[in-house]
């Protein structure tokens, strides 16, 4: 290797090489678990890559730390073959109307692997697998305290946080595994990815989220996007519970600002029980979110769901949606009432079916109530698609 270059066998050498050495290229040696613990999180300022093994991929646990990475202005980091654990956040006082209760704290985590800060060029991933676990007998014990002391948590990103620059993520996996949430508030935005400017794409990436018993409500649980854009490309979102209970708005994927474009998606969902409140999995609050050639799978035998379309809702902005197979097991089939829109207009066109003809009188000038059915100008009021048993789609596996 050259004077550029450096072989890292543990965490202090990987800190040194790229804040003191001023490295653009780290190897990481070393494949022992505990080999790359970070106490610290690692600033980037300029160009670095760091290079794993995709035969053993590295981990790289920030566990003990803030975070991973932090990209700051100027810098742009690139992962290659990696496995990064979720960084523990930091533990602040409440602010504004957060309620008191019994506990003034919480824990935040803003970008849990890595954080694109603003004046940051971006980020480059690729065969990086993103790890949040809590599946000990620990972090049962922790969560139950947690509840005792009514301690809140925040999560702005739960393993990226992108404020600036493109970050781009390839063949990348997005694992979260949780027995037991404290039961508080726990608010989330953008479970796994929060976009708040600049560009990020995803290419064949799963992202696998497991929560077996807890509470939790808001904006995004796996990406939301408050400006800027982000494409989708033949990926998995699957998710997998027992017993659950969730609030908020776009209960897998939110656009608040910017465009989302997803292409050749697969959705799963597996819920025994599920008590969902709030609006649709996929929710536009403004901006455009498009879906061409998107699957989606769901089974829940007992389900109680509250709100404005349950799949997909649309508060302003648009969206469109040209060959979206759904597919419900356990619960009502889907019909033309658990799409909402309460102040913009979906188009919808199943597979192997014709859309009716829009009207083109102007529309009324009321909103939609929350939870009631809508239908566009012109569509007779008991039209729906077909039932989805009308075109083959693969069961979930529950």
């Amino acid at each position: 290797m050259d004077e550029n270059s450096r072989w890292s066998a543990d965490a202090d050498e990987l800190t040194d090489a790229i804040e003191n050495q001023g490295c653009e290229l780290v190897v990481l040696s070393n494949g022992d678990p505990d080999a790359y613990a970070l106490q610290a999180d690692i600033q980037v300022t300029r160009h670095v890559r760091v290079v794993g093994n995709p035969a053993v991929l590295p981990p790289i646990d920030a566990g003990g730390a803030i975070r991973a990475f932090t990209v700051g202005p100027g810098g742009f980091l690139e992962l290659h073959f990696v496995r990064i654990r979720r960084g523990r956040g930091e533990t602040r006082d409440r602010q504004g109307l957060e309620p008191g209760m019994w506990s003034t704290q919480v824990v935040e985590i803003r970008g849990g692997a890595v954080a694109v800060m603003p004046g940051a060029l971006g980020s480059s991933f690729v065969g990086v697998t993103f790890i949040a676990v809590a599946n000990t007998h620990e972090s049962v014990q922790s969560a139950i305290q947690s509840t005792l002391d009514f301690v809140g948590g925040r999560v702005y990103g739960g393993h990226v946080f992108v404020a600036s620059g493109t970050v781009t993520f390839f063949g990348c996996n997005f694992w979260d595994t949780t027995i037991l949430l404290p039961l508080t508030d726990q608010i989330t935005l953008g479970g796994d990815k929060l976009l708040v400017a600049g560009n990020a794409f995803f290419t064949g990436c799963t992202f696998t989220s497991t929560l077996l018993f807890g509470n939790f409500g808001g904006i995004g649980f796996n990406v939301r996007v408050l400006g800027g854009n982000a494409v989708f490309t033949f990926c998995v979102v699957q998710a997998q519970g027992v017993a659950q209970s969730a609030y908020g708005a776009g209960h897998v994927l939110f656009v608040g600002g910017g465009i989302m474009l997803v292409t050749g998606m697969d959705f799963r969902f597996a819920y025994p029980i599920l008590l969902f409140s709030g609006i649709g999995k996929f929710f536009v609050g403004d901006g455009v979110m498009v879906f061409s050639g998107v699957n989606i799978e769901s089974s829940y035998p007992i389900l109680a769901a509250y709100g404005a379309g349950f799949d997909m809702a649309v508060g302003a902005g648009i969206m469109v949606e040209t060959g979206v197979g759904p597919t419900s097991i356990g619960a009502a089939p889907l019909t033309r009432a658990s799409r909402a829109r309460p102040s913009s207009s979906v188009l919808a066109c199943p597979p192997t079916s014709v859309c009716p003809p829009l009207s083109t009188a102007p529309r009324s000038s009321s909103r939609a109530k929350a939870g009631s059915p809508t239908t566009a100008p012109g569509t007779p009021s008991d039209w729906a698609p077909p039932s989805p048993s009308f075109w083959p789609l693969p069961l979930p596996s529950v």
